[in-house]
């Protein structure tokens, strides 16, 4: 009986043990920007695999996690009042790359560095200076999208996006991260119900007075009179952004340092006229058209600008209320129509309405063409399930999608198209499996050029040549592997594809794409146009900066080129490490100031006679007060002096250099 007791409990021990080495563990510290642990802090662990775990930190700042799958986990530190930081990421609030474990790994101190949240915070006053209660105040940062279009993105840590306002008209929007955001109040009161008529100073008085005469039990039996003023516009509060105007990007920046806070942000909205808009919508024959409206602002500005459209629209007539002051364009599209008509007509609001706004219809334009599949490995699809569509190359573009099914000859004719910027292609749904030939899109001609991806411009009335959409079953791959200056795979990494032509770099494009490398550190990009590429891998990533030009061109400034033919199958790799990717030895935080003419648009530090890139490029900062532009740079240096040279360029491309001497410091 003994006996058996001991070989249960050896066979116990056993599976304990082996259980007790399943998984990986990974463990580290949260530190602030001074160095010190930070207790309390939640740090998140979510795995490919959907294996989320959170870990608190100790009094030391310490974590851990044991018995993690073999997983890339993406690692999160979460606190009040900071901003969340990403393993990875160079700043905060960015996604980083993660990190990949497999059974039996013990990563141990990884180290999550948190800076303290900066604050905006202000008041929000109308016209008088008397406080506005549940003011939706919004803290955006200013991007550049592809294409130069600029838009907001908004920052606040509300999940409405807003933080209203409270009884003293006081807000504080927190937690933000060291950058530059402008500030603005999203909406107050909207709608038609929440827009009145503003007495006159006249009718007040004499609403005034009649009160006073009833006081004093003056009886009349003559009918009070109107007052004044009857055609006084509506008015409402207006939204406004911090600088006291209207438009966002003459607004004065806000520029926080980490742990910042800013209580003087005072946000003034005054009282402002709406209008409606009246159109009457004219077509070739007596029959009012059933149309589609379309209302927006001239000058669109990505994240924020909103478009009115209203649908089945008969009788010709319409008409859009509470519009505030500014140009605007009104678009009518015949719904139903054979042919397609559509219209436009700029409309500028002042102070008062806009009536009798005259659209007249015209034809939409015609575009014909054929596509041609070439290819041995599959059969041509079904022309019933391909589409020829136009596509807007700006997020707010105006020339709405139109599309066409393929005839069974492969010829098509989109009827409904509207002059102004698009891209042409064909929506063609695959079934291939990973591995598998598919057919995919090599090129647009329209007449004699190749305008494959690139932005189509018409104007109105204008004949437009036929277009010949060729699609090819042998689609280019190009493939390869990350390699780390010791030889290992670099798997925790983004790898980034985008042409080297700016020209291609427009909204919804196909030539811009990312990726993840596998546990081997290889990445793959299949059904990738033929033409030239920068190839680049990074710790941090949003699917956004794939449609930020800013981040792009710092990207392309770091990057490899690659050429990519027409069904070529290219090997690529890419090594990492050494002065371009990964920093080693002693590291110093060095700032050059540059005296040259500006605009400037970047910095590059490069070593002394080698070229090889230390770090950059950088966006290039002047000081509110003038002076010369400052950027700084996280460089590696020897021991003693060392001489770096920095390119600069200017806006119009001219370039200099600067030379400084730098002398090793305390590494970081």
């Amino acid at each position: 009986m003994t006996r058996r007791w001991l070989r249960w409990l050896l066979l116990l021990s056993c599976s304990v043990s082996l259980h007790a080495q399943t998984g990986a563990s990974i463990s580290g510290t949260v530190v602030d920007d001074q160095g010190k642990p930070m207790r309390r802090v939640s740090v998140v662990f979510e795995g490919d695999t959907r294996t989320n775990r959170t870990a608190i930190t100790d009094d030391l700042g310490r974590f851990g996690v044991t018995a993690m799958p073999a997983a890339r986990y993406e690692i999160r530190a979460e606190k009040g009042a900071y901003p969340p930081v990403n393993y990875g990421a160079k700043r905060p609030g960015r996604p980083g790359a993660g990190l990949t474990v497999k059974d039996g790994d013990r990563i141990e101190n990884i180290v999550l560095r948190m800076a303290r949240g900066a604050v905006i915070a202000g008041r929000v006053l109308d016209e008088k200076g008397r406080p506005v209660t549940g003011a939706g105040v919004v803290v955006y940062r200013i991007l550049t999208r592809l294409g130069g279009e600029v838009e907001l993105q908004t920052v606040s840590r509300s999940s409405a996006g807003a933080v209203l306002s409270d009884d003293r008209g006081v807000y504080r929007v927190y937690g933000l991260a060291a950058d530059e955001y402008i500030v603005g109040v999203q909406s107050f009161r909207t709608g038609q119900a929440d827009a009145a008529r503003r007495p006159s100073d006249a009718e007040l008085r004499e609403a005034f007075g009649q009160v006073a005469q009833r006081s004093s039990r003056a009886i009349s039996t003559d009918p009070r009179p109107a007052l004044a003023g009857a055609e006084r516009p509506l008015v409402n509060l207006a939204p406004m952004f911090y600088g006291d105007t209207v438009d966002p990007l003459a607004s004065t920046r806000v520029r926080l340092a980490a742990g910042e806070e800013r209580a003087d942000v005072d946000l003034h909205l005054p009282w402002q006229p709406r209008a409606t808009i009246s159109v009457i919508v004219q077509g070739p024959d007596a029959t009012p058209p059933t149309v589609e409206f379309e209302v927006r602002p001239r000058a669109a500005v990505g994240g924020l600008t909103q478009m009115l459209v209203r649908p089945g629209v008969t009788g010709g007539r319409a008409s859009f209320s509470n519009q505030t002051p500014g140009d605007y364009v009104v678009i009518a599209r015949t719904i139903g129509a054979t042919p397609p008509q559509w219209g436009e007509a700029a409309v500028t609001i002042v102070d008062r309405d806009v009536t009798d706004v005259r659209i007249e219809l015209r034809p939409a334009l015609s575009l014909t063409g054929r596509v041609v599949f070439q290819g041995s490995a599959l059969p041509p699809p079904d022309p019933a399930r391909a589409r020829v569509v136009t596509s807007p190359t700006r997020r707010t573009g105006r020339n709405p999608s139109a599309g066409a099914a393929m005839n069974a000859d492969g010829s098509f004719a989109l009827r409904d198209v509207q002059p102004g910027e698009f891209r042409l292609g064909v929506s063609l749904p695959s079934t291939a499996k990973p591995g598998e030939p598919f057919w995919t899109m090599t090129s647009v001609v329209m007449g004699d050029r190749d305008v494959t991806d690139l932005p189509i411009v018409i104007a109105d009335g204008q004949p437009l040549p036929e277009f010949i959409v060729t699609f090819t079953d042998t689609p280019s791959e190009l493939s390869g592997r990350i390699v780390l200056a010791d030889g290992k795979a670099g798997n925790d990494v983004f790898v980034v594809a985008l042409p080297s032509d700016e020209r291609y770099w427009i909204y919804g494009t196909r030539r811009i794409k990312s990726t993840r490398p596998d546990a081997s550190g290889r990445y793959t990009f299949s059904g990738l146009p033929p033409g030239t590429y920068r190839i680049a891998a990074v710790t941090e990533l949003d699917q956004g900066d794939l449609q930020n030009q800013t981040f792009l061109r710092e990207l392309a400034a770091s990057s490899a080129e690659v050429s990519v033919a027409v069904g070529e199958k290219k090997t690529f790799d890419l090594k990492l490490g050494g002065a371009q990717q990964r920093f080693t030895g002693t590291t110093t935080l060095l700032t050059v100031d540059a005296a040259v003419a500006g605009p400037l648009t970047g910095v590059f530090g490069f070593v002394d006679g080698s070229g090889a890139l230390l770090s950059g490029p950088r966006a290039l900062e002047r000081p509110s007060g003038g002076g010369d532009y400052r950027a700084e740079f996280l460089v590696p240096v020897s021991g003693g002096t060392n001489r770096l040279r920095f390119a600069v360029a200017d806006a119009n491309g001219a370039v200099g250099s600067i030379e400084v001497k730098v002398t090793a410091k305390k590494p970081f």
